[in-house]
């Protein structure tokens, strides 16, 4: 064991404040932070993007395009709280900040038939992907966005003019239909909205510049498609559209020729789609007024949409035929009459097309309806066996009140011409069935022979006198005949005024004048005196007749 001498003395030195070993870990933690910053900075923004569904997307793969670019990656896929859709998550390339607009929009591209045709191809090997539209606002901050359900039909930033096209018939667009003028595809249906408050089909179309310069408020729509035939007295016309519109349908628009082409429009407008060419001269309507017609006869042939005339002027249509009947009808009663319903248009009645102008319309048909207005049903085309409302006056005895039916004011039905002459058939029918046929067919039969017979005699007798005609050619009969009316022609020529037969005639006929003239005294004597003719004498004085005494 040292002792305690022996033990060392400790030196003092001073220590430094940093050690130069942790330069390396501090030189490390800048360029880490470099790194992130650098990082940071170069990655693009975040944005949420809310689907219907995820079908096709997939965490970690799905990218997301716009213009066959890649410009981001899908990160997540959540479900929303409410299980109404799904949240993406991704993340754009910083050189796409500036794309995100108020109006960018997204929708995912996956193979696709339609009646536009067949899009989404290239991703049946490569997988489907986000497509992302540009808006054309300013930029935002805005990082949350709802995609759309289905791809846009027309490219965002596309110059030309929206319109909006309304509806209330059976027909319907797609979206993708084109929109024609003479024939030439320039525009394109862009989506389809139906509006149950109104009840109405409303169709976005959009049309490209510089086609949208057609477009005026004199501009009218209608339905093109497939093919229609017309059978009038012109003849049969057939019409078809395009391929395109054969397969799927479209709408055509254009100004009539008797309208000007009026002021263009500049902004989206409504315009009202006619079922046909031939109908976009007809205004329509928005107010219409309802009434019931009870008919007696059959309303086959008759549907929904049929028009009502008044003298073949349309004044409206027919609403209904499938009208509730109610416990208090029983349709198969032979008494019942079955009830249909149509719509009277004020504006077809020279009225205003307004609530006030469906007053004064219900007010004046009410006092019509009592003066003779009734309606008749009558067929609209023979071939198809279509039938009509047609309304007019008739001369019957005044009516002092209205029938009502379900509230609504009914209208009452006249025969047609067809059924009154129906009717008339039938009666000619019955009265013929009461006739006894068969005697008279018996009598006929009884006739028919006499009249055999009577026709075998007279044949019997012609062959007789041809031949007695035959035998008197055999005789010279005719020559014999011809030769003594020569002869007889010629005595009646000789005792004719002028000839000397005739002549001598008057001679001898005045010679005989002369001598009875001269007889005349022998033959007075001898009626008063037969016997002076024998015996003489003188003649006895005449007496004379003297008046008698008083």
């Amino acid at each position: 064991m040292p002792s305690t001498d022996q033990i060392a003395t400790a030196i003092k030195a001073p220590i430094r404040a940093v050690s130069s070993i942790w330069l390396v870990p501090i030189v490390s933690l800048l360029v880490g932070g470099w790194m992130v910053y650098y990082t940071w900075s170069q990655q693009g923004p975040a944005i949420t993007i809310e689907f219907a569904t995820a079908d096709g997307l997939e965490a970690g793969k799905t990218k997301i395009k716009t213009r066959n670019v890649d410009i981001g990656d899908v990160e997540s896929i959540t479900l929303k709280e409410d299980l109404t859709g799904v949240v993406v998550s991704a993340r754009l390339v910083s050189s796409a900040k500036h794309l995100l607009r108020q109006d960018t929009r997204f929708w995912v591209v996956s193979p696709k038939v339609s009646s536009a045709g067949i899009s989404g191809l290239n991703t049946l090997f490569s997988g489907s992907f986000i497509e992302m539209a540009p808006g054309v606002g300013d930029v935002t901050r805005k990082r949350a966005y709802i995609g759309l359900a289905n791809a846009p039909v027309t490219p965002f930033g596309t110059p030309g003019l929206h319109v909006t096209l309304e509806s209330n018939n059976d027909f319907a667009f797609n979206e993708g239909d084109p929109v024609l003028y003479r024939g030439f595809k320039v525009g394109t249906i862009e989506d389809v909205y139906f509006n149950t408050e109104k009840r109405m089909v409303y169709y976005n179309a959009f049309i490209k510049a510089p086609h949208h310069q057609l477009v005026t408020v004199n501009t009218r729509f209608w339905r093109v498609g497939g093919w229609s035939m017309d059978l009038s007295a012109n003849g049969l016309k057939l019409q078809t559209g395009t391929v395109e519109t054969l397969v799927g349908g479209g709408v055509a628009f254009e100004v009539p020729k008797d309208f000007p082409l009026g002021e263009r429009i500049t902004e989206r407008a409504y315009f009202t789609v006619h079922p046909d060419y031939e109908s976009i001269h007809d205004k329509q309507f928005k107010f219409s007024t309802n009434y019931i017609l009870r008919i007696d006869d059959s309303i086959s042939g008759l549907s929904v949409g049929a028009p009502v005339e008044f003298r073949g002027v349309n004044v409206g249509r027919v609403a209904r035929t499938d009208i509730h009947y109610g416990e208090s009808l029983n349709l198969l009663d032979k008494t019942s009459r079955i009830p249909v319903m149509i719509s009277l248009e004020p504006g077809r009645m020279g009225l205003e097309d307004s609530e006030q102008g469906v007053a004064r319309a219900d007010q004046d048909i009410k006092r019509w309806i009592k003066e003779g207005l009734k309606a008749t049903l009558n067929t609209g085309n023979l071939l198809i066996g279509s039938q009509l409302v047609e309304l007019n006056y008739y001369e019957d005895q005044p009516l002092s009140e209205l029938e009502q039916f379900n509230g609504m004011v009914v209208i009452p039905v006249a025969p047609d011409d067809f059924t009154q002459l129906g009717s008339d058939i039938s009666d000619l029918v019955n009265t013929l069935k009461s006739l006894p046929l068969i005697n008279i067919a018996n009598n006929m039969d009884k006739l028919l022979r006499q009249g055999t017979n009577s026709l075998t005699q007279l044949e019997n007798t012609a062959q007789s006198l041809g031949k007695l005609l035959g035998q008197i050619r055999k005789q010279h009969l005719p020559e014999q005949l011809n030769h003594t009316l020569s002869e007889i022609n010629m005595l009646v020529k000789t005792y004719s005024n002028g000839s000397q037969t005739h002549e001598e005639l008057q001679q001898t006929l005045a010679s005989l004048n002369a001598l009875l003239i001269e007889l005349e005294p022998v033959i007075t004597r001898l009626n008063s005196q037969p016997n002076s003719l024998v015996f003489g004498g003188q003649r006895p004085p005449q007496l004379e007749p003297q008046k008698a005494k008083q």
